[in-house]
């Protein structure tokens, strides 16, 4: 084998190794918020005063299927990852995480998971009467320049939760305990979240829009009568499936909770193959040149 073959091998095989290599696991790109043909399920914590609990879902078309623990050792405003179930009925089961082994639940109720639905299955209420709710994730993806924002009502400080957009539109009007809004949409952006109640003080938060983000405001209890608020991004961008409940206070920057794709494999695999290109065709003229030289001697 000639010294020119022996170099052209030398650098084909990395790039063989690597274009044959299992890829780095990505986010699953799509076009619209949820897969075709597959669902998305969430929990949440949103009773003050409740202990740490688990939220199991149990399918009721297959019995042999094993029991998928969403949240465990949830406690109050938490809000569990998205995860994937097998669209069907299910029953959905609430269990005091302290509990022994075999006690009895504290909430239970069946819920439909459709397909290409986003559910958040939450605790909401007081702790003296908790009760077991389905709330529709609406992500379709907002208009260019957009977002959209609802309220979850949480605090048991706040009898009733009006919460604005200064100089924009109003998310909530008296919104009670355990109680979802609807979205409202607003511009990409800044913007100062004003919340006003009869019977927890005022606050006013800065909270940062991205466009083409959906987001849920929960209204949480804080001690002393006041309340606080947490961003929960529903979907950041709407360009990838959501993969997670990332809350933050208002006063910081949410966690995106869908973020975008790691660069391909294939894409590294052609950075090389141009790197060592040039490489070769150095190498070649070099050798070339060694070639004519040892001819004319």
């Amino acid at each position: 084998m000639s010294a020119l073959r022996r170099v052209v091998v030398s650098l084909l095989v990395p790039i063989a190794l690597l274009a044959s290599a299992p890829g780095t696991a990505r986010a699953e790109e799509i076009t619209t918020a949820v897969p075709p043909g597959q669902s998305w399920v969430r929990v949440g914590h949103f009773v003050p005063g409740m202990g740490a609990t688990s939220i199991e879902f149990q399918s009721l078309d297959d019995a042999g299927a094993a029991p998928v623990t969403l949240a465990a050792d949830a406690t109050y405003g938490d809000v569990s990852a998205y995860e994937k179930l097998t669209p069907g009925r299910y029953t959905a089961t609430v269990y005091d995480s302290g509990a022994a082994e075999g006690s009895a639940p504290l909430l239970s109720r069946s819920l439909d998971v459709a397909a290409n639905d986003a559910r958040t299955v939450a605790v909401v209420g007081a702790a003296a009467a908790p009760r077991l709710v389905v709330l529709t994730d609406d992500l379709t993806p907002p208009q260019s320049g957009t977002a959209r924002i609802r309220l979850l009502s949480a605090a048991s400080a706040a009898d009733a939760v009006t919460v604005t957009a200064v100089g924009g539109p109003t998310i909530a009007e008296d919104a009670v305990l355990g109680q979802a809004t609807g979205y409202a949409t607003v511009p990409a952006g800044s913007w100062t979240l004003q919340l006003k109640a009869a019977t927890a003080e005022a606050r006013q938060q800065n909270v940062p829009v991205v466009s083409g983000s959906i987001y849920t405001v929960v209204v949480l209890d804080a001690g002393d009568e006041k309340v606080r608020l947490d961003l929960v991004t529903d979907a950041a961008g709407a360009v990838v499936a959501p993969v997670g409940g990332a809350k933050t206070g208002l006063g910081g920057t949410a966690s995106a909770v869908a973020t975008t794709a790691t660069p391909s494999p294939l894409l590294w695999v052609t950075v090389v193959a141009l790197i060592l290109g040039v490489a070769l065709f150095g190498l070649w003229g070099r050798l070339r040149r060694q070639r004519r030289s040892t001819w004319n001697r």
